[in-house]
């Protein structure tokens, strides 16, 4: 939706260094000042019309950040309409008082991004699910289709939220006639006409802008690794490498070569303390030359110009095939090594289960009450090994599938996503990992602890699928599984103190205890 004093949206870009460098040179850091126009890039994109002014049909945003929510903190984020207007604005194409075509914004929230649109009287905006205030580099991409009005946001090549808007037209209108000067330019780094408080600017770093005229991603993908070069879906690519460290006091370069460009923008340098926005030597994990430029470099298998994943020439430059690191069709992982028995085979399939013995598992249902169904499992099992910090199996970075069931015959999946879970120890999960969701947020699992020979999960309410209507259950098995490292199983059959059925009005449970280690998994 439209407001008074403005709405927002992200367009923020990927992976990029100065036209034909093969260096990531240098960041942008601002300081979250927003007031009096400064600290800020404004990019001018009407009279004369520039090809940053996507938007009258599909778009993709991308970038890299980093952020500290210490330095940011607008609280957490609310889905809805215009929800994102309300958050540390990183990029703002909004429009001042009454509607016209349409507006969009990102801003960063303590927990979360939000992204959104609005237009034709309508709007939506969504939250992600991962914090990327962490003091850490993400590469963020946000989608929009125009025809469907689905609009996506992805955080280092992971789906973080979808939802459906509004379709049509959101570019700015050529030569409309505005009620405020700054109407035509898109801003990165706060709101575009200091309206005040309510809409904090942005305190981090950016780099790597990429606005494309395409979707770009339709499915998880593995984040750039080095600088962007231009393309024909590529409307502006902005790679903030002008200048060594120091004050941005000057132009913006546009790479794109896009037709009727540069949409160059300049820098509004200022601020009471710490002015911005600055150069800084602070930059994402990039290399160069890039993968995807149709050039065979030093260190690259192939190189067909594009970074497609399964084309023969995945988007690493490696060829397509079992042991490069990029799961394509077929492969149920690849982590790109030749190890067994750590969750993906050297063939490319799921290693096969780690089989625990369990200390308790209760599950309770109430015909017609799924609001009272609970889940807890616990395993003191001392073969239970915790994932490597970092590795393919790290809740922190890949989450964990938590599935239990009646062997195949009833089986419930369920997400405990990264964004829920943090290490334990020094350097964080030296010692395991705590996941926590106590409003539910992302499913019905409010806790889990994975320890050294501990394994703990507590999950309620409606969220949860799985009922007690049969007259018994028998046996119960649950999986354990974090990304692609090893799965944990679990069996409960043995001693089994209650096992009745749910109906309407009556209480259900399933409660066994000391299950011995399976001699397989019954469970997918």
């Amino acid at each position: 939706m439209w407001r008074q004093a403005l709405a927002l949206f992200v367009l923020l870009g990927a992976s990029t260094a100065p036209l034909n460098a093969q260096d990531n040179v240098s960041s942008l850091r601002f300081f979250g000042h927003g007031v009096n126009f400064i600290d800020r890039v404004e990019i001018k994109i009407n009279a004369p019309a520039k090809p940053a002014d996507i938007g009258s049909g599909d778009f993709t945003i991308e970038f890299w950040m980093k952020a500290n929510t210490a330095d940011n903190g607008a609280g957490n984020c609310a889905p809805g309409a215009d929800n994102w207007i309300t958050g540390n604005i990183l990029i703002d194409r909004d429009i001042y008082g009454t509607g016209d075509y349409g507006d969009f914004g990102v801003a960063l929230f303590s927990d979360s991004l939000a992204f959104g649109v609005a237009g034709g009287g309508s709007g939506s905006g969504l939250c992600g699910t991962t914090d990327v205030a962490d003091g850490q580099w993400h590469h963020i991409a946000a989608t929009r289709d125009a025809s469907t009005g689905d609009i996506t946001l992805w955080v280092d090549g992971q789906l973080d939220g979808s939802e459906n808007g509004p379709t049509g037209d959101m570019s700015y209108r050529d030569n409309r006639s505005s009620p405020h000067p700054k109407d035509p330019y898109l801003v990165l780094g706060a709101e575009k006409h200091d309206a005040g408080a309510a809409y904090p600017s942005y305190s981090g770093w950016l780099d790597e802008l990429r606005l494309s005229n395409t979707v770009r991603y339709t499915a998880n993908f593995s984040p750039p690794s080095t600088v962007f070069t231009p393309d024909v879906d590529t409307a502006a690519l902005y790679h903030f490498d002008e200048e060594p460290a120091g004050a941005c006091t000057g132009t913006i370069l546009d790479s794109s070569t896009a037709v009727g460009g540069p949409s160059n923008g300049s820098c509004r340098f200022g601020g009471s303390g710490t002015a911005g926005p600055v150069y800084s030597s602070d930059l994402p994990p990039l290399a160069g030359p890039p993968c995807g430029d149709g050039d065979l470099d030093a260190g690259e298998e192939c190189d067909d110009g594009n970074l497609i994943d399964g084309d023969d020439c995945d988007s690493n430059c490696t060829e397509t095939a079992c042991g490069n690191g990029i799961p394509t069709s077929g492969e149920a992982c690849d982590d790109g090594n030749a190890a067994t028995g750590d969750g993906c085979e050297p063939d490319c399939t799921l290693s096969d289960y780690a089989l625990l013995s369990g200390k308790n598992l209760q599950v309770r249902d109430k015909g017609g009450a799924p609001e009272q169904r609970k889940f807890t499992v616990l395993s003191r099992d001392p073969t239970l090994i915790v994932p490597v910090p970092g590795s393919q199996g790290d809740p922190t970075q890949h989450g964990v599938v938590l599935q239990w069931g009646r062997g195949i015959a009833e089986v419930d999946t369920y997400l405990l996503p990264a964004s829920g879970w943090k290490g334990i120890g020094t350097p964080a999960g030296a010692a395991g990992y705590r996941y926590a969701d106590a409003t539910r947020r992302h499913g019905p699992c409010q806790s889990a602890v994975l320890k050294a020979g501990n394994l703990s999960v507590s999950c309620s309410g409606t969220q949860i699928n799985f009922s007690l209507n049969e007259s018994s259950q028998g046996a119960l098995a649950v999986s354990f599984a974090p990304g692609t490292g090893i799965r944990s199983c679990l069996v409960f059959g043995g001693t089994v103190s209650k096992d009745t059925p749910a109906t309407l009005g009556t209480v259900g449970q399933f409660v066994a205890t000391n299950a011995p280690t399976p001699s397989s998994c019954p469970l997918p």
